[in-house]
């Protein structure tokens, strides 16, 4: 071999390369920005009540569902919901310290409404 036709298919392989690196550096840069931009969104899981001994139990109300409008959404029409105000930590802070999770006494929250109780998760769309 040459080495010319050497040269010519090293420069062949490091166009590959580069083409490669580049999407996927595209890839991996829209699906952070798609991350970032998205608002967070909570779902309300059902359980049994057997699962609920030994853990905190919040029995919802309407005044609940008034402070957060979407976990009206995801209790009552068993879907998840976005959550836009959850964005901001402090918010999502009292969020999870009412209705997720008690640091106090290290336990989990599940709530109740209407005689079904429900695990609330909260994700990233």
């Amino acid at each position: 071999m040459t080495n010319e036709k050497r040269d010519r298919n090293v420069r062949r392989v490091f166009l590959i390369f580069c083409i490669a690196f580049i999407l996927f550096v595209a890839y991996a840069g829209y699906g952070l920005y798609q991350e970032s931009t998205a608002p967070p969104f909570i779902g309300a899981f059902p359980i049994d009540e057997n699962e609920t001994e030994d853990h905190v139990i919040v029995h919802l109300t309407e005044e609940d569902f008034e402070k957060w409008p979407f976990l009206e959404e995801a209790i009552k029409e068993d879907s998840n919901a976005g959550a836009p105000e959850l964005d901001d930590p402090m918010v999502l802070d009292t969020f999870r310290e009412e209705y997720m999770y008690n640091s106090t006494i290290e336990k989990p929250i599940y709530v109740e409404y209407e005689g079904e109780y429900f695990n609330i998760l909260i994700g990233q769309s």
